[in-house]
């Protein structure tokens, strides 16, 4: 299951899509984040952190790689930021897949240390920051990848 929320006008709307209403409609012209990993506190701070991010329309999450390259087919995210918590192997085959198919969409990748870095950035991350960083070093990656997406 994936979740969709998206800012308009202020007004904040959650809707959840699964296999028997697998349609996510958003606007093209949007700035979409998908945020890949597991539910949990992480990844309920991290919804909460980018929901607020500047510049962002829509933010869609999934649980799992397989999940995630779903939404990718669906919804052709700008942006996607996997959060720690997923096996070094998913994450590692899920940017590689997402490379492969969607090269233009921006990977910011939140890491547990440094092995993990280095084999993100090998198969395309286009960011890596460490799991603990602070609200700020994350809204300045979201700029800099929204401003090399337009």
């Amino acid at each position: 299951m994936y979740q969709h929320a998206s800012r308009h006008s202020g007004v904040e709307r959650l809707r959840l899509a699964n296999a028997e209403d697998p349609e996510v409609n958003v606007d093209p012209r949007d700035a979409v984040m998908l945020l890949v990993g597991k539910p949990g506190h992480l990844r309920d701070a991290l919804q909460s952190l980018v929901g607020v991010a500047p510049g962002l329309d829509n933010l869609v999450t999934a649980d799992t790689g397989l999940l995630a390259l779903k939404a990718m087919r669906e919804i052709r995210p700008t942006l996607v930021l996997v959060g720690s918590g997923l096996p070094d192997v998913e994450v590692v085959e899920l940017l590689r897949r997402i490379k492969e198919g969607w090269p233009e969409t921006g990977c910011l990748v939140l890491t547990d240390g440094t092995q993990q870095s280095r084999q993100a950035l090998a198969v395309g991350a286009d960011f890596v920051l460490p799991a603990g960083l602070s609200a700020g070093q994350l809204f300045s990656a979201i700029q800099h990848m929204l401003e090399d997406s337009s």
